[in-house]
């Protein structure tokens, strides 16, 4: 069994940070912003999250706890970002000719 190091932050999410799906790596981090008052709104309301497919960004904003929307698959929310990274690979050309 392999041990995880602990960063000392608590992590609140339902997804993993890393995972794969059909054959290609899916890394899920919080974007940085340097805007103050997005930093104040509440940690489930306009949080914006960076998704990486094979390395290629995927950006993600969190309109509400557990309604996520992205640009690239559009009119849908997602019940989690992980689930739009799915779509992404499933649907998107550039993911499923590989």
């Amino acid at each position: 069994m392999s041990e995880k190091k602990s960063t000392g932050k608590k992590r609140e999410t339902s997804w993993p940070e890393r995972t794969s799906y059909k054959g290609h790596t899916i890394v899920i981090t919080a974007a940085r912003t340097p805007d103050v008052a997005a930093k104040a709104r509440s940690a489930t309301e306009g949080q914006t999250l960076q998704i990486a497919i094979d390395g290629q960004p995927l950006e993600v904003l969190q309109i509400e706890p557990r309604r996520f929307e992205s640009i690239r698959m559009p009119y849908r929310s997602y019940e989690s970002p992980l689930d739009i990274a799915r779509d992404v690979i499933d649907f998107d050309p550039a993911f499923r000719s590989r």
